[in-house]
């Protein structure tokens, strides 16, 4: 009997060990401003997200706090803008937004709807799930400075992103806009594939006309980094 209960305890601590050893911290970029940290288990293709998650605005600001669980996002988590104020609260296990906070006048983010409104209408605009921040990243990374502009001031320059979704809370069209303040004429759209994106960022919250879905337009103002890539202001 002792040396099964001892079998079994050696057995027991051999798989702990190779847990362990499977099991990695990660810190790595998102994107030049946002760095992500959490846990990784080494599977025998990929890594798989396990545990607490936490992304960082200059590695010091959290913009996202949650779990994952066998690499898909569990439970309840917190978002915040890049100076750490919160703006969404929002639980995966449900698909339920818990909190989103309401946008001041200084937003960069605009909302544009098909459908002509009365006064005695009741209108919700649509919503990202991981905030007006954190939720956008995917987005951002698909940006790349045209070969022709790589020489050009940025400083003169500015983006637009541009979001079509669908009254069934998906993307419908995604393109960017490069624009000056010095030429209202100036244009140079980038149309991007939602297909770049993964399942689960092509996600949203629809818009709605008296309770009832409708299609939005969200423009996200974006500025150039000194590394050529691009942020929400």
């Amino acid at each position: 009997m002792a040396k099964t209960i001892l079998l079994s305890f050696l057995m027991l601590m051999g798989i702990t060990h190779c847990f362990a050893q499977d099991t990695i911290k990660r810190t790595r970029k998102v994107t030049p401003q946002v760095t992500e940290k959490y846990t990784a288990v080494i599977a025998t293709d990929r890594e798989i997200k396990q545990g607490l998650y936490q992304a960082l605005y200059n590695r010091k600001t959290p913009i996202a706090v949650g779990k994952y669980t066998d690499d898909k996002k569990t439970g309840t988590w917190q978002f915040f803008n890049k100076y750490g104020q919160p703006v969404q609260r929002y639980n995966y296990d449900t698909n339920t937004l818990q909190l989103e906070t309401k946008e001041d006048e200084f937003s960069n983010l605009h909302y544009k709807f098909d459908t002509d409104f009365k006064d005695t209408d009741f209108v919700t605009k649509p919503v990202k799930p991981g905030g007006r921040y954190y939720g956008y990243l995917p987005y951002l990374k698909c940006f790349t400075l045209p070969r022709e502009m790589r020489e050009a001031d940025l400083d003169a320059y500015y983006v637009e992103m541009e979001l079509l979704v669908s009254p069934g809370g998906r993307l419908a069209e995604f393109k960017f806009h490069i624009k000056t303040r010095w030429d209202d004429d100036f244009d140079w759209v980038i149309n991007v594939s939602p297909n770049r994106l993964f399942e689960d960022d092509k996600k949203f919250i629809p818009a709605t006309l008296n309770r009832e879905p409708i299609s939005s337009q969200i423009t996200i103002l974006c500025y150039f980094t000194d590394s050529q890539t691009i942020d929400i202001k």
